[in-house]
């Protein structure tokens, strides 16, 4: 009894001082084990042992330390915790190594692991994590680039987690800083060399020295080509001079340019391609609304659908242009935001209704061909493939019912000029104009005059042969439309 009596009093004691205390895993109970603690029976919950359990019977015999839940010495009860004591151990682990790893120390370890993101490193009896951003101030793909198994290193504490007892070092720390004094090694506006060691969709990585690398933007690249990815103009392994634009030192940023070490083509754009003036191109691609044209000093224009011809309704450039094709084009205007000359291909020749026009001023008297029946009046040729428009209005027949008799397509008839617009791309023309044209040149067809020579005798003015030939072919139109009557 007298063993028992200092038996609680020392597992008083400790339950008291917050102690631990030492007891060895007898039974199996309900709920969780029966502890031999000096001689007195503790209660371990499951929930307390602190570790996976396969089979519970695998912890009986085992002596285990033990913080005290609950103490009551009358009533016999005693309840411990092993999972506390373990957590309290490793609480007093991270404290130990967040004392001994001060951040900023250098120590020696040994290289134990390596893995694709970095390598475990033992220094005295903890496992410190190295990251391969933190093993040297150059771009590197692998550790094992730098590192092997077993490998002796010095290596700097730049984090100690107080919460995990993770250690985080690094070598290259130890090494000069490669961005001290960037600013007088690239000045901004100087030219340097450098090799590409990377490419991303949005440019390419520039190592201009060890630890040193540019971003050369796509945008960058060219002034005047239109470059989907870098890797239409840059490989990995490349070097290349390029021109420094900006440096960042807080970001650790510098930005390149290739193309700014070339003349901007557009700064003399009018002078060399000015407005008016011809051009000699390949088609580069055909879209729905127009053509893009890839010119000299990698130029590019683009032809609009519009512009393509003068007379023919083009419902899709391909009807046009084959891609790869050589086309000339005249240069009618310029794009600065989207960066490409405005061509056009109809300029090439004069427009068609302007020459009409010259020849044929409002209501003057033309041939024209129908062309289509429309529901408004019908269309004509008035040749080189120019179409005229003649309102219902303005047709001798009235009646539409009657205009595929009247009007066949494929006749020739003939029109006065009623209307020329260019620039609207209009020209009305009038049936009824001719045929009043007519009549004043039926009235006026015989008059008489008196001979200077023979008095009273009466001489015919005779018209021109095409003017006759217009009014005999109206007569035989008009007798058969009378027999048609």
């Amino acid at each position: 009894k007298a063993e028992q009596l200092e038996a609680w009093r020392k597992i008083r004691e400790a339950f008291e001082n917050d102690g631990t205390v030492e007891g060895e895993v007898k039974k199996v109970v309900k709920g969780g084990f029966m502890v031999d603690i000096m001689s007195v029976w503790g209660f371990l919950p499951m929930s307390h042992v602190g570790q996976q359990l396969d089979r519970p019977e695998k912890l009986l015999g085992t002596t285990l330390k033990f913080k005290i839940l609950r103490c009551n010495e009358q009533r016999r009860n005693l309840v411990v915790s092993h999972r506390e004591y373990l957590e309290e151990e490793e609480r007093r682990r991270r404290e130990e190594i967040v004392r001994r790893f001060e951040i900023g120390a250098v120590k020696e370890g040994i290289v134990k692991s390596i893995t694709h993101t970095g390598a475990i490193v033992q220094i005295e009896d903890i496992e410190a994590f190295m990251h391969i951003g933190d093993m040297t101030w150059t771009r590197i793909s692998h550790p094992t680039e730098v590192l092997k198994l077993d490998d002796k290193v010095k290596v700097k504490i730049l984090e100690v987690d107080p919460d995990t007892g993770k250690v985080f070092v690094g070598m290259k720390q130890l090494m000069p800083h490669p961005w001290e004094n960037i600013e007088r090694k690239y000045p901004v506006g100087s030219v340097v060399k450098g090799k590409v060691v990377a490419i991303v969709n949005y440019g390419a990585f520039i190592e201009l020295d060890k630890g040193i690398e540019g971003l050369l933007h796509i945008s960058e690249l060219s002034w005047t080509r239109r470059i989907k990815h870098p890797s239409e103009v840059l490989s990995v392994g490349d070097i290349v001079e390029v021109k420094v634009l900006e440096i960042n030192k807080e970001e650790q940023k510098i930005s390149l340019s290739l193309k700014q070490l070339m003349p901007d083509p557009w700064e003399v754009i009018e002078t060399k391609h000015p407005i008016g003036s011809i051009v000699v191109g390949r088609v580069e691609l055909i879209l729905p609304y127009g053509v893009v044209v890839a010119l000299q000093d990698e130029l590019e224009g683009f032809i609009h659908i519009s512009d393509i011809s003068w007379t023919q309704k083009i419902e899709h450039p391909s009807e046009v242009f084959r891609k790869g094709r050589k086309v000339k084009a005249r240069v009618l205007g310029y794009d600065r935001e989207m960066r490409r000359i405005i061509l056009g291909y109809k300029q090439l020749t004069e427009d068609p209704l302007v020459i009409f026009q010259r020849h044929h001023p409002v209501r003057s008297i033309v041939r024209a061909k129908v062309v289509a029946l429309l529901e408004k009046g019908i269309l004509v040729d008035v040749g080189s493939g120019l179409k005229g428009f003649i309102p219902m209005e303005l047709l001798m027949e009235s009646d539409p019912k009657k205009w595929s008799d009247t009007y066949r397509v494929g006749k020739t008839i003939q029109v006065g000029v009623k209307d020329i617009n260019p620039s609207r791309r209009r020209l009305i023309l009038s049936e009824k104009m001719y045929e009043e044209w007519l009549e004043r040149q039926l009235i006026h067809r015989y008059r008489k005059v008196k001979s200077p020579v023979k008095e009273k005798e009466e001489q015919r003015i005779e018209l021109p042969e095409e003017l006759d030939k217009l009014i005999d072919e109206s007569e035989e139109g008009k007798k058969d439309k009378e027999k048609q009557g």
